[in-house]
């Protein structure tokens, strides 16, 4: 069994932490020619990334200049004070990332920013990243279905506001995290014509959402916030 196939292995170990849908996601930590550490989805808590519940086995010399194999793309993306997969990659030193498939989710672009870190990317062999497909394909499948939602009539628990340079107040943008109407519904992420920015079933996934639109600045380019309050202190009830 080569180290992809291991990765792999561990996997298919994964435990999802309720009952959406979730990845089943591998890890397998090398250096030197020796497996240092694995790691599956769920294995040291409900939640925990595949490539925390490795690292975590870990110290840092010992990671330092390792070849980490994972079976999903890693995570750019998680709820404060939880740190994404990628970021606690590139503070551990590692050298290289293999992965066997992207993540499709919107707010993933943990590709993008190894590289920027200077971390060397490498793939598995196309026949395993098929395995990895066909053992992810409902969870990815869900990820091509976006559902049309509503506004939400309700009141806002949270928002901020983008305020341009200048004396104009007519290009300024306000945004309000609103919970469902109804049992089953959607948190929104709405601006002041009502416009569904981005939604999702939970507190946390909102809150996803709401940091990636702050963090990466997608509503328009050099805005400067000028409010009071700030998302980040806006959305401690998260």
């Amino acid at each position: 069994m080569d180290i992809c196939e291991a990765a792999i292995a561990e996997a298919k170990k994964s435990v999802a932490e309720d009952d959406r849908l979730h990845p089943h996601v591998g890890v397998v930590i090398v250096k030197d020619g020796k497996i240092l550490a694995t790691g599956y989805r769920g294995e040291s808590g409900k939640g925990d990334h595949g490539e925390f519940c490795a690292l975590k086995k870990l110290n840092e010399a010992d990671v330092q200049g390792a070849t980490v194999y994972t079976t999903l793309e890693p995570c750019s993306t998680r709820k404060p004070p939880k740190m994404p997969c990628t970021r606690r990659l590139i503070d551990s030193k590692v050298a290289r990332v293999v992965y066997g498939m992207a993540d499709k989710h919107e707010s993933v672009y943990g590709h993008a920013s190894l590289v920027e870190a200077g971390i060397e990317i490498g793939f598995s062999s196309n026949d395993l990243m098929q395995e990895l497909l066909a053992l992810n394909k409902e969870w990815s499948d869900s990820l091509r279905v976006k559902p049309i939602v509503p506004p939400n009539d309700t009141s806002p628990l949270a928002n901020v506001s983008y305020y341009k340079l200048g004396p104009s107040m007519q290009d300024n943008i306000h945004l309000f995290v609103r919970p469902p109407k109804d049992a089953g519904g959607f948190y929104t992420i709405e601006d002041a014509a009502k416009n569904v920015l981005a939604h999702g079933r939970t507190l946390e996934e909102i809150a996803i959402e709401w940091h990636r639109i702050d963090d990466q600045k997608v509503i328009v380019e050099k805005l400067v916030r000028q409010s009071a309050g700030s998302s980040n202190r806006l959305l401690n009830f998260i």
